[in-house]
């Protein structure tokens, strides 16, 4: 396990988000999802044993259609993602 609580950390950034006007931004982020998986091989390597982040980042334009956005991230750059994410909930708690 990480030790990461981000289901209420970011559910709490998207609901900031979420409160600000809408024309600030040309896109809101309306859902974001998460999933931890283990490269075990590939084709250049037998045994990578490697852990990464699979993130689904679910987007809102101004006319409200949505749109998909997905990556992938080492745990420690998770780690810094989901860092700068509490760090915009405080800022935006004081907005």
């Amino acid at each position: 396990m990480l030790g990461l609580d981000l289901s209420t950390g970011v559910d709490g950034v998207v609901e900031k988000i979420e409160q600000l006007p809408t024309d600030l931004f040309a896109e809101t982020l309306v859902d974001i999802q998460w999933k931890l998986g283990m490269a075990v091989s590939s084709d250049t390597c037998r045994s990578l044993n490697s852990p990464f982040i699979s993130v689904l980042m679910k987007i809102a334009d101004t006319s409200g259609e949505m749109s998909y956005k997905s990556f992938e991230m080492t745990v420690q750059q998770f780690q810094n993602f989901y860092r700068q994410f509490k760090e915009m909930a405080s800022v935006l708690e004081t907005v």
